[in-house]
């Protein structure tokens, strides 16, 4: 399941950051608990408010969130325990 791949620069190029896939999915849950980039940088340790904030602003856009959810819905209606 790729759904993060759906996230990256407005440019199109691969993302230049070091772990892009551990970046999208911490994005993913600050955006989806609702808390600031720098509120949650002081709970997660290894990360700061600013590379939150950039992850946020330029690799994410609500078309993109949009995407990856359909791909998330779309992958467990396949699974057989959702048919039941």
């Amino acid at each position: 399941m790729d759904w993060w791949q759906r996230f990256g620069p407005a440019s199109g190029n691969e993302p230049k950051l070091d772990d892009p896939f551990g970046r999208y999915v911490i994005t993913t849950f600050v955006k989806g608990t609702n808390m600031g980039p720098y509120e949650a940088a002081r709970h997660i340790p290894g990360i700061s408010g600013h590379e939150l904030s950039y992850t946020a602003n330029r690799h994410f856009s609500i078309v993109l969130l949009n995407e990856a959810i359909a791909d998330l819905v779309n992958a467990h209606a396949r699974l057989d325990i959702s048919q039941a």
